[in-house]
């Protein structure tokens, strides 16, 4: 039976092990409390959410202004604490543990996260690739949709409706006489140069 083929690494690469091979001890050391860390993350996060649903009834604010004062987090870290331990703890969470930074976890039980990056994610980790936060970033990149190309006639009425306004405004006293006609005939020009770059945008 043929052996497992090792990767083939660059030069660049090679060097960069050399240089990295002093610390990897400190490095394993820091990942084995990364590991405490995120357990915690899924411990506090059940617990708030069970808090959270408590003092609902109470109103708006209760739970932010019990969760900073009682517990010292802030709010927006608790939310995070309580996304990861809904989304990732549906799951058997000791899974994710070895496999997830917890700043991709954050990324990645956000709201805004498409459902097909999150799966994305648990089935490159569950290949046993390691998801730091650049890789979740990179993955969840990959599913949101593309920003709408922003509109020109409407960047244009804007702008027409900013020279009605300080049409408007040119007629108020504070307004030298002897310029306000000035200004005035400047800004109908400038208004109507605007009104002819609509016409043509909508005509396109």
């Amino acid at each position: 039976m043929a052996g497992k083929r090792s990767k083939t690494i660059t030069k660049v690469e090679a060097e960069q092990l050399d240089m990295f091979a002093p610390v990897e001890a400190h490095a394993e050391r820091i990942d084995k409390v990364k590991v405490g860390l995120i357990k915690n993350i899924f411990i506090i996060g059940t617990e708030l959410a069970k808090a959270h649903e408590k003092l609902a009834r109470h109103g708006n604010g209760v739970f932010g202004q019990w969760v900073e004062e009682r517990c010292g987090i802030g709010r927006h870290r608790a939310l995070n604490y309580m996304r990861v331990s809904e989304v990732f703890g549906a799951e058997d969470c000791r899974k994710f543990i070895q496999t997830f930074d917890n700043s991709a976890m954050y990324l990645l039980s956000a709201p805004s996260t498409p459902r097909e990056a999150l799966d994305a994610a648990i089935e490159r980790a569950d290949a046993g690739e390691k998801i730091t936060h650049k890789i979740a970033k990179e993955i969840v990149a990959k599913f949101k949709p593309e920003p709408k190309p922003i509109d020109d006639t409407f960047v244009m009425h804007q702008e027409l409706q900013s020279w009605k306004v300080k049409l408007a405004s040119s007629l108020d006293q504070r307004v030298p006489e002897d310029y306000r006609l000035e200004f005035i005939s400047s800004l109908i020009s400038s208004m109507k140069g605007l009104r002819d770059d609509i016409a043509s945008a909508q005509d396109n």
